[in-house]
């Protein structure tokens, strides 16, 4: 858009509100075509791999290089490409809780525990997404953890 555009396409956006029509409306429904994919990408870059932040700069390590917001991200990316890959075509919005459920389900047969962690990923995934108003509501609400986690009994030898 050149300079010459911008006063144009403001008469038309406010042309657009006079007559009832949400400006906003057309940069909402592209944010929500994002597929499965494309959210995890963004999660990753934008939440998980972002710059820790203090005190309004971020920190950074003994080498100077900026600290991620998480430091699992890594495994974070790889539980979102790996086990929820048939969902990476998917509009984001589209995917559905039942999508979710027999995806964990499967991993919990084999790995309960990893299930768990997977869950919780994608949840703060989609959580992250509604507050970056990307997506309107969460798939993960209400899913219960998968796999139990065993708890053992243990004591200290002397």
């Amino acid at each position: 858009m050149s300079l010459a555009d911008g006063p144009d396409q403001a008469r038309e956006a406010l042309r657009k509100a006079a007559n009832g029509e949400d400006p906003a409306a057309e940069k909402r429904q592209k944010r929500l075509a994002e597929t499965f994919k494309e959210l995890a990408t963004a999660y990753i870059e934008g939440y998980a791999k972002a710059p820790k932040m203090g005190n309004h700069e971020p920190l950074l390590d003994r080498n100077g290089q900026p600290v991620p917001r998480k430091k699992t991200w890594r495994e974070d990316e790889r539980v979102l490409t790996v086990y929820f890959k048939p969902l990476a075509n998917m509009k984001a919005a589209q995917v559905r809780r039942a999508d979710i459920r027999s995806i964990l389900n499967e991993l919990a047969k084999t790995a309960p525990i990893q299930a768990n962690g997977a869950l919780a990923v994608v949840r703060k995934m989609f959580n992250w997404a509604i507050q970056q108003d990307i997506i309107e509501n969460s798939q993960c609400t209400d899913i219960p953890r998968p796999g139990e986690d065993n708890q053992r009994d243990r004591a200290l030898v002397r």
